[in-house]
């Protein structure tokens, strides 16, 4: 029952005047349940679509420069780094930035919900590496 998105719907009108809503929700792998929720007089509905969207990361490989462990990542992602980083960014499956930092040792990943992660690394010298880890 975590609500994890909600969108208002204004009325269209009547039975014969039809609007359509596009809806973009991220869920976390496995079974899951939509429950669809009327918070005015009742609503008609003539169709809901599901459509997958391919998330898989692709072509990121591990990297002798940027050690991440444990991996899958518990509470705690410790880096491991040849050169100091200038930047630090982990990124979700849809590519949003959910954290980012800088010379990090440790980042605290308690607040990650499970699922895959790229963590991008840019160091002082201007390369950059990514590399995938799973929480």
């Amino acid at each position: 029952d975590n609500l994890l998105s909600s969108q208002d719907m204004p009325t269209t009108g009547g039975l014969t005047s039809w609007g359509y809503r596009t809806m973009t929700v991220a869920l976390p792998a496995g079974k899951q349940t939509i429950k669809l929720k009327s918070m005015g007089e009742g609503c008609n509905l003539d169709w809901f679509t599901f459509k997958a969207i391919d998330t898989a990361v692709r072509g990121i490989e591990t990297s002798p420069v940027l050690n991440l462990y444990p991996n899958p990542v518990g509470d705690v992602l410790n880096i491991d780094t040849q050169e100091n980083t200038k930047e630090i960014s982990i990124l979700d499956a849809l590519g949003r930035t959910i954290y980012h930092g800088t010379n990090e040792k440790h980042i605290n990943t308690h607040e990650l919900t499970n699922g895959i992660y790229v963590v991008q690394a840019t160091f002082e010298n201007g390369s950059k590496v990514s590399v995938k880890i799973m929480k």
